[in-house]
C-alpha cells in the first residue's frame, strides 16, 4: 500500500493552526515509539525520545494533554502529565480506533509511529509490489506458517481501514510513521553511526517464495496527507547526539522545522525537512515525500507564533537537538507576553539540550527568560575517519600512507567522523554517517582511489578527499543560505521558479539523439546513458534574478553550464530562460550526480553575480562578491564549523536536482 510506504505518519491540521480556539474543531494524537522488542534482538534507541519530541512539540502547539495519546517504552519520560502506554499490537490498534471515535467531521487526527518496519506476503493481492508494508511493534514475533503472517505484526491494510474509516467521518487525517520497508539489496556497514529502522523479512523467517501476485493499490478518499522519511528505495535512520541519546533523523528535523518556520504548507514542509537533514552533514542519505489531498494545504495558519526557547540566566534550553549553532543570534524577551525583545544574545557554546550564551550590548535592563533565534550561524563541517579494514589495505598498498595522509588533506582526520573511508573490492570508498555503501547500485558511493593506482594511489585518495571536502562544505553552505540572505534555512520564496524535465534519449551509431519524450521531474530523478534534460527557470518576482546553473558529476567536479560565454545571466521580472543537457555514463556503474541552480536577487544598474568561481578550477575573484564569499565558505582548509561572516548583498536561493544515471546497457532503472 503505497500510502504506508515509510515513514511518518503525522496527523495535523491542514488548513488551520495548531493552535485552537475553544470554537475551532479539535486535534487529537496517537504517538507510538517502538524501542523495546520483547520477542526480537531488534532493540531501538531513538522511538520513545522521537515521541517525547512530537509530543513537546504538539503541546506547544496548543493540543491538549488529555488528547495526546503516547504509547512508547514503560518509564520513558514525556512532557506535562502524559504518560506511556505499552506500544503492543492490540494497544496501538485500540488506540488508533479510540482516537477516531472520539473525533467528529471537521477534527484533526496525527497518527505518528517511530519504530521498525519490513515486508511480508500479501496476503489478499492488492499490492503493486507483491507484498505488505507491516509495522513490528513490541510485541512483534517471527513468521508463523499456521496463520500465514508474522506474529503481532500490523499490516499496512489494517492501518488502512482505519484511515478509511477516519476519512469517511469527515475528519481530516494526516500521518507520520519513521521506519521504512526497503527491499533494496544496499548494505549498511556494522560500523556507521546510524542505525536503519528496517528489518530484513529473512531475519523474521518470513520465506521468500510466498509473494504474492501484484495488484491494485488502494487510496483513501476523503481529506487526509502521509508524509514519508524516505522514498521506497531508502531506509529511514536514526542518529545520537553528543549526549548519546537517539533520535530518528526525520523526526528530528520535522519537529525543528514546524518550531522555526510557520506557514509552510505539506510540500514545503518535506522539502524544508530534506535540507535540514541534508544540512547536517551536506549528504542525502534519505529523501522524504509527501502524498494526499492535503498535500498543498497550509500546516500553520498565519497567527502562529515563532518559536520561544527557555532561558535561565546565561543557559539557554535548547541545544544541538534544535540545531542550533555557534555564533547563532538571539533576541531576548521578558516572558511568553512580551512582543518587544529586551536584548539580544550570542550562542557560545553546546551541549544535547541546552547551549550558553552572551549577551550584547545594550545589555537588557530587565530580566529575560525566554529567547528567539533571529539569525543562525552557517554550520560547515567535514570530518572523515577510517575504517579498520580500510586502514589495513591502505597500509598494504602504500606503506607509511597512515602517518603520511593527514599531512596532504584540508580537513584533519577523526577517530568518529560523518564520513568513513572504507573499503569496497579493490577500491576506497567514501560512505556518509548512514554507513550505507553503494544505496543506489553498485558503484555509487565515490570511490577515492584504487589499488590499480600504484604509486598514485595515496596522492589520488587526497585530491579526492579534498574536493568532496570543498563539495559538502559548498552544498551545507548553499543549504543554509537559501532564501535567508544571511543565514538560517527557509523554503518561502516566490522566485526564481524552477521547473525540470528529462528528455528520454537513445544512442544510434556512436552518438546519442532525444526522441523528445519528456517527463516532469522533482528533487530526485532517475536517467540513463544519452537522456537529457530541460530546465526552466522563470522569474516570478519583482526584483531581477542572476542565475547560475552548475552540473555536480561523480567525481565531484563542477561545471558551470549556464551563463554561457558572453550571455547575460540575468533574468528580468517575468521573462524565463531554458537550457538543456545531455547525460552521459559510459561506465560499468550508475552515477550519482546533481544540478544546482542558483539564483542572486540583483538591483537595477548593479553588477552581474556570476559564480563561475565556483566551478573546479576556478580561482576567486571571477564570481564577485558573492563567488568569493561561497568559495571562502566551502575552502576546507579554513577548518572553522560555524561562520557569522557577513553576506554580499542580494538574497541567494537554491534549487537542486539529484540525479541517477545508469549506462545504457543492463539498466536497473527502467
Amino acid at each position: 500500500m503505497k500510502f504506508f510506504d515509510f515513514t511518518l505518519i503525522l496527523l495535523l491540521s491542514s488548513a488551520s493552526t495548531l493552535a485552537l480556539a475553544a470554537t475551532e474543531p479539535d486535534t487529537r494524537a496517537v504517538l507510538v515509539g517502538v524501542g523495546e522488542y520483547t520477542a526480537l534482538d531488534a532493540d531501538l534507541q531513538g522511538p520513545p525520545n522521537d515521541v517525547s519530541l512530537m509530543a513537546d512539540m504538539l503541546l506547544a502547539q496548543g493540543v491538549a494533554a488529555g488528547n495526546i495519546h503516547a504509547l512508547t517504552d514503560p518509564g520513558t519520560q514525556l512532557p506535562g502529565d502524559l504518560t506511556a502506554v505499552a506500544p503492543d499490537r492490540a494497544a496501538i490498534l485500540a488506540g488508533f480506533a479510540q482516537a477516531i471515535e472520539a473525533s467528529a467531521p471537521g477534527d484533526t487526527l496525527i497518527f505518528y509511529f517511530s519504530g521498525h518496519g519490513t515486508q511480508a506476503p500479501d496476503d489478499n493481492g492488492d499490492e503493486e509490489g507483491g507484498f505488505d508494508e507491516i509495522f513490528l511493534p513490541r510485541d512483534a514475533g517471527r513468521w508463523n506458517g499456521a496463520i500465514g503472517d508474522v506474529e503481532n505484526a500490523i499490516r499496512d491494510d489494517e492501518l488502512g481501514a482505519l484511515v478509511q474509516r477516519a476519512t469517511e467521518r469527515g475528519i481530516r487525517l494526516i500521518g507520520i510513521i519513521d521506519a521504512c520497508h526497503s527491499a533494496t539489496g544496499f548494505r549498511a556497514l556494522p560500523d556507521g553511526a546510524g542505525r536503519a529502522r528496517y528489518i530484513d523479512p529473512t531475519t523474521l523467517d518470513i520465506p521468500e517464495d510466498t509473494l504474492a501476485a501484484a495488484g491494485s493499490v488502494t487510496v483513501p478518499m476523503g481529506d487526509y496527507v502521509f508524509l514519508y522519511a524516505a522514498q521506497s528505495d531508502q531506509r529511514a535512520f536514526e542518529y545520537p547526539l553528543e549526549d548519546g541519546a537517539w533520535y530518528g533523523d526525520f523526526t528530528r528535523s520535522l519537529v525543528n522545522v514546524l518550531r522555526d518556520t510557520p506557514d509552510l504548507s505539506f510540500e514545503q514542509l518535506v522539502q524544508a525537512v530534506s535540507q535540514r537533514m541534508q544540512m547536517r552533514t551536506g549528504q542525502v542519505t534519505q529523501t522524504p515525500e509527501v502524498e494526499g489531498s492535503l498535500a498543498t494545504e497550509t500546516l500553520f495558519g498565519g497567527d502562529t507564533v515563532q518559536a520561544r526557547f527557555g532561558l535561565d540566566g546565561t543557559r539557554l534550553k535548547a541545544g544541538l537537538l534544535q540545531d542550533l549553532t555557534v555564533g547563532t543570534e538571539l533576541a531576548l524577551f521578558a516572558g511568553p507576553e512580551a512582543q518587544e525583545p529586551a536584548g539580544t544574545a550570542i550562542v557560545t557554546a553546546l551541549r544535547a539540550g541546552e547551549a550558553d550564551v552572551e549577551f550584547q550590548d545594550p545589555y537588557p535592563d530587565v530580566r529575560v527568560t525566554q529567547a528567539t533565534i533571529t539569525r543562525r550561524a552557517l554550520h560547515l563541517g567535514f570530518e572523515v575517519t577510517i575504517s579498520p579494514e580500510a586502514q589495513e589495505q591502505l597500509e598494504r598498498l602504500a606503506p607509511g600512507a597512515i602517518e603520511a595522509l593527514p599531512e596532504l588533506l584540508d580537513m584533519p582526520l577523526t577517530d568518529a567522523g560523518t564520513n568513513t573511508i572504507v573499503w569496497a573490492v579493490g577500491a576506497f570508498a567514501l560512505v556518509g554517517r548512514d554507513g550505507v555503501l553503494d544505496a543506489y547500485g553498485p558503484g555509487t558511493s565515490p570511490r577515492l582511489a584504487s589499488e590499480d593506482d600504484g604509486d598514485n594511489l595515496l596522492e589520488n585518495m587526497a585530491i579526492s578527499l579534498n574536493d568532496r571536502a570543498r563539495l559538502s562544505r559548498l552544498e551545507q553552505a548553499l543549504i543554509q543560505l537559501d532564501g535567508q540572505g544571511g543565514g538560517g534555512l527557509s523554503l518561502l520564496k516566490s522566485s526564481p521558479d524552477v521547473t525540470v524535465s528529462r528528455l528520454s534519449g537513445t544512442e544510434r551509431g556512436g552518438r546519442c539523439r532525444l526522441t523528445g519524450e519528456a517527463a516532469p521531474i522533482t528533487a530526485r530523478a532517475e536517467a540513463v546513458h544519452c537522456d537529457g534534460l530541460e530546465l526552466t527557470v522563470s522569474n516570478g518576482s519583482t526584483k531581477m534574478q542572476d542565475v547560475t546553473v552548475l552540473y555536480v558529476d561523480a567525481e565531484a567536479g563542477i561545471t558551470m553550464l549556464w551563463p554561457r560565454p558572453n550571455l547575460s545571466n540575468r533574468i528580468p521580472s517575468g521573462e524565463s530562460r531554458s537550457i538543456k543537457l545531455g547525460l552521459r555514463n559510459t561506465s560499468d556503474t550508475a552515477l550519482r550526480e546533481s544540478v544546482l541552480v542558483l539564483s542572486v536577487a540583483a538591483e537595477p544598474g548593479s553588477a552581474r553575480t556570476v559564480l563561475n568561481a565556483l566551478a573546479s578550477g576556478q580561482a576567486r575573484g571571477q564570481g564577485g562578491p558573492m563567488g568569493d564569499y561561497l568559495a571562502q565558505l566551502a575552502d576546507p582548509a579554513s577548518g572553522s564549523r560555524s561562520f557569522s561572516l557577513t553576506q554580499p548583498a542580494g538574497a541567494l536561493t537554491l534549487d537542486r536536482i539529484d540525479l541517477t544515471v545508469a549506462p545504457s546497457s543492463g539498466n536497473p532503472l527502467r
